[in-house]
This record gives C-alpha cells, sequence and structure tokens, in this order.
C-alpha cells in the first residue's frame, strides 16, 4: 500500500508539473502577443509583396502524336511497315529542345513582333525578350504510356504563350515535312538513274544465258538430270545383282541341299549372276564419266540463271521501291497534330495567397520559439520566488509603478489617496517592522540597491510616510552622498543636516519635519566631504544609537552598492537592510553581485536572510500580470486605485 501511494503521489507531482509547464508556455506566448503578431503580419507582408513583385504565370500546350513508319500494300494502299520504339518518340523530344530548333522558332517570333520586342510583363517583372528566356520556358516532353508528345511555353501573356507553343509545332512540323520531301526527291532521282542501268544488265544477262544453252545444246530438260536418272537405275541393279549372288555363294552353307538338286545348275547360275554384275559395273563406270563431261557446262549455265535472277530481282526492287515513293504521298512526316496549344485560362503558377496560410504558420512557431529563447535570455527579477531562489534572501512586498500621476503627485504623496500604492507600502511597512510581533522588530533600517534608479529613495520616502502614520515616530536621514535627493523629493532645501550633525552642531537645530508627512528627517548637502572618510569615524555609530533612543525607527537611504563603496559600511551599522529590486530590469547577476559585496564585507555572515530583505520596485501590474504567477502583485491589480 505504501508503494502504491508513493508511485500514486510521484504522479500526482509527474502531472503538476508538465501542467504547470503547459500553464507557464500559454502564459508566456500571451505575454509575448506583439512579438507574435508582429511576425504573423510580416509573414502576411511577404505574401503580399510576392503577390505584387511575381505576377500569375500561364503555361500553354501543344501536342502531336508519333505514328509508326508506314509503307505501301499491294493494292497501293498504306499500311503499317515498322514498329515504333521509345528512341524515335524520344529523338522527336531531344530534336524539339534542341538549340537550332529553338533558335529558328525565335527568330521566327521575334520576326513577327518587329523590332525590340518585349513581353508585357515576365516573372522577373518587365524585360527583353531573348533567347535565354525565351529558352528557359520553353519545355517539350514525352507522355511515358503513349506516343504523345506536348511542347510547353510559359509566359505571364497567356496569348503569347500559346502562340510560341503552336509556332513551335508548325515549325518542326514543317521541318519534317520539308525533310521527308527532300528525302523523296533525292530517292527518286537516285531511282531514276539506277533503273535503266539494271534494266541494261538483266536484258544482257537473259542474252547471255539463251546463247550459252544454244551453244552447248541445252534444253529445258537438263542432261544431267538424265544421265543421274540412269545411274540411280543401274547402282540399284547392281545392288540386286549383287545380293543375289551373294546369296548363290552362301546357300551350301547354311542350307541342306536336296539329294535331288543338281550341282551344275548352282554353277551356272552364280556364272550368270557374275557376269551381270560385271556388266552393270561397266556400264556404271561409262555413265559416271559421261555425267562429269555433262557437268561443267552445266555449272557455267547455272551461273549465268543466278545473275540472271539476280538482276531482274534487283530490277524489280527498285521499281516497287520507285511505285512506294510515289504513292507515299508529298513526304508528309509519321507525326499529326493532336491538339494545339489553347489560351491558358488559369495560371500554372502557385498563387501566392497558398503562400499565406504556411507563412502564419510557420511565423506563428518562429515567434513563438523566439518568445521562449528571449523569456530564457531574461535574466532579470519579477517575483518573489525569483528573489528568493537568486539571491536567496526573502522579499516582503512590491511597490507598483505609476507612469502617469494626478496631479504630477510624488508616489509618496499618493499615500492614502491611492488605495493600491498605499496597501503595497502596508504590506512593506508591515513586515518590515515585524508588526506581529514587536519584540524583534528593527529600528534602524539602511534602504539601497544595486545600482542607481531603482527606486530605492522613493522607497525609503513611502515607508517613512506609512511608518508615521501608524503611529511611529520615525526619522528619515539622506546618506547618498553623490547624489542626495531626500530634500529634493521633499521639496525642501537641502541646507545643513547630518553632515552638520557630525561636526558638532546640535541635533535639535538639525531635524527637520516633512512638512504634512508625519516624520522627521535629516538632509545632506552637496558638500566636498569623503564619504568613507565620513562614515569610518565612531561619531555615525554613535549617532545612530543616539537617534534610537528617541525614535522607533530610522530608515537611511544610501547610494548603490555596486557604485559606492560607503553603502557597505553603512551595512554594518544598521539591523536591517531593504534591498530594492527593479522589476523586470535588475539582472540576477548584478543583483548577486551586489549581495557578494555585503557578504564579503562580513555583514551578515554567510546567510543574509536575516539581515537582508528585498523589495521589489516600479513593478508594472498589468504586464506582471499577463505571467499569471499568482501572487501578491497580481492581486494588487484588483484593487481599485482610488476609494469610492
Amino acid at each position: 500500500m505504501t508503494i502504491a501511494s508513493n508511485g500514486g503521489h510521484e504522479a500526482t507531482n509527474t502531472q503538476q508539473a508538465t501542467g504547470l509547464h503547459l500553464r507557464q508556455l500559454i502564459n508566456l506566448l500571451r505575454r509575448r502577443w506583439k512579438l507574435i503578431i508582429t511576425a504573423v503580419g510580416v509573414a502576411v507582408g511577404l505574401a503580399g509583396t510576392i503577390w505584387l513583385s511575381f505576377p500569375p504565370r500561364y503555361t500553354a500546350t501543344a501536342q502531336f502524336i508519333v505514328d509508326p513508319p508506314r509503307g505501301s500494300s499491294g493494292a497501293g494502299e498504306p499500311s503499317i511497315a515498322g514498329v515504333l520504339d521509345d528512341a524515335a518518340v524520344q529523338t522527336h523530344v531531344a530534336a524539339l529542345v534542341s538549340q537550332s530548333h529553338l533558335q529558328r522558332v525565335f527568330d521566327s517570333i521575334v520576326a513577327e513582333r518587329g523590332p525590340g520586342p518585349k513581353e508585357k510583363r515576365s516573372v522577373l517583372g518587365v524585360q527583353e525578350f531573348s533567347i535565354e528566356t525565351f529558352t528557359d520556358r520553353i519545355n517539350a516532353f514525352r507522355d511515358t504510356r503513349s506516343r504523345m508528345i506536348g511542347i510547353t511555353y510559359t509566359s505571364t501573356d497567356p496569348a503569347f504563350a500559346a502562340a510560341v507553343a503552336n509556332r513551335s509545332m508548325e515549325l518542326y512540323l514543317a521541318t519534317l515535312t520539308d525533310r521527308n520531301l527532300a528525302d523523296r526527291n533525292d530517292a527518286l532521282r537516285s531511282l531514276s538513274k539506277r533503273i535503266p542501268l539494271v534494266r541494261a544488265e538483266v536484258v544482257r544477262a537473259d542474252a547471255a544465258l539463251q546463247s550459252y544453252r544454244i551453244k552447248h545444246g541445252f534444253t529445258e530438260a537438263s542432261r544431267t538430270d538424265a544421265v543421274d536418272q540412269q545411274l540411280v537405275d543401274l547402282n540399284r541393279q547392281l545392288a540386286v545383282a549383287r545380293s543375289d549372288l551373294a546369296e548363290r555363294h552362301t546357300r551350301p552353307t547354311t542350307l541342306r541341299i536336296d539329294q535331288t538338286t543338281n550341282q551344275s545348275q548352282l554353277t551356272e547360275e552364280s556364272s550368270t549372276l557374275e557376269t551381270r554384275v560385271q556388266n552393270l559395273e561397266r556400264r556404271i563406270a561409262i555413265l559416271q564419266d559421261a555425267s562429269t563431261e555433262v557437268r561443267e557446262p552445266e555449272a557455267r549455265l547455272r551461273e549465268l540463271q543466278r545473275e540472271a535472277t539476280t538482276f531482274a530481282q534487283l530490277y524489280d526492287g527498285l521499281v516497287q521501291r520507285q511505285k512506294a515513293i510515289l504513292e507515299g504521298g508529298n513526304g508528309q512526316p509519321d507525326v499529326r497534330v493532336l491538339s494545339s496549344a489553347s489560351i491558358p485560362t488559369l495560371p500554372s503558377s502557385l498563387n501566392p495567397l497558398l503562400f499565406i496560410p504556411p507563412a502564419m504558420v510557420l511565423a506563428l512557431i518562429g515567434a513563438g520559439l523566439l518568445a521562449i529563447v528571449l523569456e530564457q535570455l531574461d535574466r532579470t527579477l519579477r517575483t518573489e520566488r525569483d528573489v528568493t531562489d537568486a539571491l536567496g534572501i526573502s522579499c516582503i512586498g512590491i511597490i507598483p509603478q505609476f507612469t502617469r500621476r494626478p496631479g504630477k503627485l510624488r508616489p509618496h504623496q499618493l499615500i492614502p489617496q491611492d488605495e493600491r500604492y498605499t496597501e503595497a507600502i502596508r504590506s512593506v511597512v508591515a513586515a518590515a517592522l515585524q508588526l506581529v510581533n514587536p519584540q524583534k522588530s528593527a529600528k534602524t533600517f539602511l534602504v539601497t540597491s544595486s545600482v542607481p534608479g531603482e527606486g530605492k529613495t522613493t522607497l525609503a520616502i513611502s515607508f517613512a510616510v506609512y511608518a508615521a502614520r501608524i503611529q511611529r515616530r520615525v526619522l528619515l536621514i539622506d546618506l547618498s552622498f553623490r547624489h542626495p535627493s531626500i530634500a529634493s523629493e521633499l521639496g525642501e532645501p537641502a541646507d545643513g543636516g547630518i553632515l552638520h550633525v557630525l561636526q558638532g552642531r546640535p541635533l535639535a537645530e538639525l531635524i527637520r519635519a516633512a512638512p504634512g508627512l508625519g516624520f522627521d528627517y535629516l538632509p545632506l548637502s552637496r558638500d566636498s566631504a569623503d564619504p568613507v572618510a565620513t562614515l569610518a569615524s565612531e561619531r555615525v555609530p554613535k549617532l545612530l544609537r543616539q537617534l534610537e533612543g528617541s525614535y522607533d525607527c530610522v530608515v537611511i537611504d544610501s547610494a548603490p552598492l555596486l557604485s559606492a563603496t560607503e553603502a557597505r559600511l553603512l551595512a554594518s551599522m544598521v539591523d536591517k537592510v531593504l534591498f530594492a529590486v527593479k522589476w523586470g530590469s535588475t539582472p540576477r547577476e548584478v543583483a548577486q553581485n551586489a549581495l557578494g559585496l555585503l557578504r564579503r564585507s562580513a555583514f551578515g555572515g554567510d546567510d543574509l536572510r536575516d539581515a537582508i530583505t528585498a523589495v521589489i520596485t516600479q513593478v508594472d501590474l498589468e504586464k506582471h500580470a499577463r505571467y499569471r504567477y499568482g501572487d501578491f502583485s497580481e492581486n494588487l491589480l484588483r484593487v481599485k486605485p482610488h476609494p469610492a
């Protein structure tokens, strides 16, 4: 159960941490809404600029089909003579984009448009119509699933785009027609020269063949064929005779001889067969000699026949080719127009308005990332948690910022007229004086900051005003030697004051009452006295101990820690330091360095949490509320500034 419970707590903590991060991210984006709106506006502006700078482009397409090669059938009708391959179609595409063809089309258009041709507008604005731009905008392609070839041209003028595509197709078809016509005429001229020569050779070969036949007595029936037939018959008879003779010779050894058979008769039959075999062999030898004498003229005759046949076939082929060329027309190419380019009505380029949504999305993403980066780079202090985590001291309150003061009143004069400002000072005084535990209340306070301009003087005067309103005897001392400002803020002269007291003049003569504010103060005249030399004597600590007996609260306004050495000396003479931190302005490192000086001066020891408390000044409540920290500053914004 314990393990399960721990697991549940861990899961809950994880969910809370995740929700916290998500909430912080959402609040961060809400705070940076101006940056995000600006980024989106810039993106829309860029899209609009693109729209105005790049007019729409139109693409016109002309198409034609490549047919297979055609020949002529026996009836004189055209017929498919071959199969069209991919290389043939691709050759047309290569010819369409060749430099010679493009130059021919360009020259034709330039000649038609007159001198100094210019397109109305182009992708890059108004510019001259040159061969470079023309080559870039024209293209030819082949449809991978058919024999169709397309010619495209892109221009800001749709009519001009269609005219260029059609002109390219027309000139290419005209070029093919002229080329085919020239090839046809060349072929006919060549055939006209060759046919008479071949026909003369045919006549000569036929005459030589007939003359040879007559000279050697060859008829239609070949003598060689008759001799060969006789040789075949004699060889067959010789084979039969030899077979019978062999049978007679083997009969006495393989068969029983009948007692009645006459031995002399068998001998006579064998002799007769032998004589027949000898006669057949002599006749075959005679015919073979005769066949040899006849074959030599026959070979020459066959040679003459082959020559005559070859010339006759060549003549017939030339005549048929001439007939096919004459019947093939006037050199029309094996291509036909599928569709001419029409004037496009819709632009082929992307509408710049389509870039607006992705540009806005990218701008939102970029602005969001930039907001996160800026937030990470922001090292200023804004909340009590920031002060505690970064400086290691507690924060007892905030002082709001007033950019518009009614009647040009100073901040301390807003007490109690402005309820919001009064509540902020009330919170600081109550925490500093420890009103819930008066026994531990400090009496001497040093108000300082890291650098000038962080509102420490305003904090000191406002602190004294409200402490006096709760019936505390308050003395405000100006010890900012370089820039004394208490008297000027109260509208009083700065003569006399603390320096004269330290020089021995009576304290009662130099303490002044703040008009209408209920507290006393000691101003600081602008003198050339050395601050460290003045504070290094025992007179200042002795004076402060004396004042503690007369007042409930002594507030000292000193110089900033990083710009004046005397501030560190004064810190060792008081009970508590009020460290002013300007909201959204004081960097963490600057405040840490200022407190580091106090720590190294042995004030408060290593732990400054009890000796120093921070007050965040000049808080922009409306901007702070956008962070949604849910702290005192956010809720202070809900307080009405002026009571009803």
